[in-house]
């Protein structure tokens, strides 16, 4: 179900070209293999099909520590985003060449044993060459008193491809064999809920599994027993996004199978999209001029829109489209006449009309809604958002600026958790990054300068009444001295109308490199079910504030 020696992941998942290893550009010449270089601390060397790395494991402050190393940058980033958009993994830290990613959920040293046995198992599962010499210390071989096997420095041929093959369109059942791990999944539908069960050969791998799935929140009710873990996912569907679902997977499985093409993958043009099987509606793009990027679907005619221009993380699949409230057709409103004085700002979603919700009124910087996300409601005149889903923002550089303005108009309906009303929220923690959001009644302003530190700065503003409206402005802007000629900044927080908060702001929050979200977290990251705002939006006004005029 997860990704467990990473070439193995990389190649398993499409995310970098396999196959035609003259292509990669981490290419290598030789036959795959799978060789523990040391037990303590546990370092499996791998080679798939041209791709190389290094990876090695650690325990600290109850976490799984997994570090990988490439012999070429490009495939490194494309295995950060992969790392920053699973769910299993909390802070991620990409650098050139390598990947440090921290497991999301808190480990027993019982548990980490245990998946380091799952690891140990799946590089063992590559077949033993005949004749070929232990590589390392003998006396590592009783590491790990709970394996089933040594775990001697050995190195081992693959000797059965990966693949996935559908075995049961309806219901969907699939077998997939990868890194000597083979699996069957069975998925079921029964009144909006889809479950899925995992069926694992090896019975040794479920228990350390099973760990890593109870922590993943893509799930709800995990169960598990004998070789066998069953879930169900935490998003209601309807039966048409269950088929569409199905679909999905179903597409996903046949590009498992057909990886050795390497020109379905990996192309040398300017823009590579990659589907992903580990998420729904997940791709990836690495562009070298433009943020946002698009291509036609050739059944549909419809759009996959991909942001983030630095191509770390991968971007939702949405269209190009308006966007329309499923309760339009019952409201009968007009544009709300002229609207009030938008200057100073840059960017405004005054949500007036319910079958185009998502019109930024002074530029191009639309909003739109993701494919998995259920529809938006509307009332004349504000956005309703009923805590299932929200908007999302490509980024532009409008939104890159070390001074600003936001402003948003907002009813809670309901008590938010860490709720997100609007944010430049980043995944991982190095990024920088600011949100207004809702945390239980009280309405906070938080923001990270990376370069200083990965921890937010919280600013509790005040609690907040609901089903009233409020008003939050936050200003970040630029002030020169008369004496000296310095520019310094600071940061002015309102709510309602009055001054809550006047002070000094030391920072650069600028290095924006991801989307916003409205309502919601666009990431789908850790926590991602407690980040929805219900409530009422009647407006969102941004402004850029440059030094131009000082």
């Amino acid at each position: 179900m997860k990704k467990l020696v990473w070439v193995a992941g990389l190649c398993s998942l499409g995310l970098v070209a396999c196959g035609d290893s003259s292509s990669s550009p981490s290419s290598k010449k030789g036959q795959d293999y799978c060789k523990v270089v040391s037990s303590d601390p546990l370092v499996l060397e791998t080679l798939e099909d041209g791709i190389y790395s290094k990876t090695s494991f650690e325990y600290s402050d109850e976490r799984l520590v997994e570090k990988v190393e490439f012999d070429d940058q490009s495939i490194a980033k494309f295995a950060c985003s992969s790392y920053m958009e699973d769910d299993d993994y909390g802070v991620v830290d990409c650098n050139g060449k390598s990947v440090v990613a921290y497991s999301g959920a808190r480990l027993t040293k019982n548990e980490y044993k245990k998946l380091l046995n799952t690891f140990l198992s799946m590089c063992k599962e590559y077949d033993e060459p005949e004749g070929e010499n232990s590589n390392s210390d003998p006396g590592d071989s009783n590491q790990f008193s709970e394996s089933k096997s040594s775990s001697s420095a050995q190195g081992y041929q693959t000797g059965l491809s990966d693949y996935c093959e559908v075995v049961s369109e309806n219901p969907l059942e699939m077998y997939m064999h990868s890194m000597g791990l083979a699996s069957t999944s069975r998925y079921s539908y029964n009144n909006g809920t889809v479950t899925v069960e995992t069926e694992y050969e090896n019975s040794a791998v479920v228990d350390s599994m099973c760990a890593l799935e109870k922590n993943n929140y893509s799930y709800t009710n995990v169960r598990c027993k004998g070789n066998k873990i069953t879930a169900d996912y935490n998003e209601v569907m309807s039966e048409v996004e269950y088929k569409q679902f199905v679909k999905m997977y179903k597409q996903t499985c046949a590009n498992y199978k057909d990886w050795g093409n390497i020109e379905a993958y990996y192309e040398s043009s300017s823009s590579v999209v990659v589907e992903s099987s580990s998420s729904i509606g997940y791709g990836i793009i690495e562009e070298s001029s433009s943020s946002i990027g698009y291509e036609e679907s050739s059944s549909s005619g419809e759009f996959t829109i991909l942001d983030d221009s630095n191509g770390l993380v991968a971007g939702i699949t949405y269209k190009k489209e308006k966007v329309v409230a499923m309760n339009a057709e019952d409201l009968v409103c007009d544009d709300g006449g002229e609207t009030a004085s938008l200057e100073g700002y840059t960017v405004a979603y005054e949500f007036n009309v319910p079958t185009d919700l998502g019109r930024d009124y002074l530029g191009t910087n639309h909003a739109y809604i993701a494919d998995d996300v259920p529809a938006v409601a509307a009332e004349c005149g504000s956005l309703v958002l009923d805590g299932t889903n929200g908007l999302l923002v490509p980024l532009s550089e409008e939104f890159r600026s070390k001074g600003f303005v936001a402003e948003v108009r907002f009813m809670p309906t309901a008590p938010g958790d860490i709720a997100n009303i609007f944010v430049a929220e980043p995944p991982g923690s190095e990024k920088d990054g600011w949100q207004i959001r809702l945390d239980g009644s009280y309405v906070s302003f938080l923001y990270r300068d990376a370069s200083l530190s990965y921890d937010w700065s919280v600013q509790k503003i005040d609690e907040v009444s609901m089903d009233e409206w409020h008003v939050i402005r936050v200003k970040i802007f630029p002030t020169k001295s008369e004496l000296s000629g310095t520019i310094f900044y600071s940061m002015n927080i309102s709510l309602d109308g009055s001054l809550r908060l006047a002070s000094e702001f030391k920072g650069d929050i600028s290095d924006i490199q991801y989307r916003l979200g409205i309502g919601y977290d666009s990431f789908k990251q850790s926590s991602h079910n407690r980040r929805f705002f219900t409530g009422k939006i009647d407006y969102i006004r941004y402004g850029k504030i440059t030094e131009d005029n000082l």
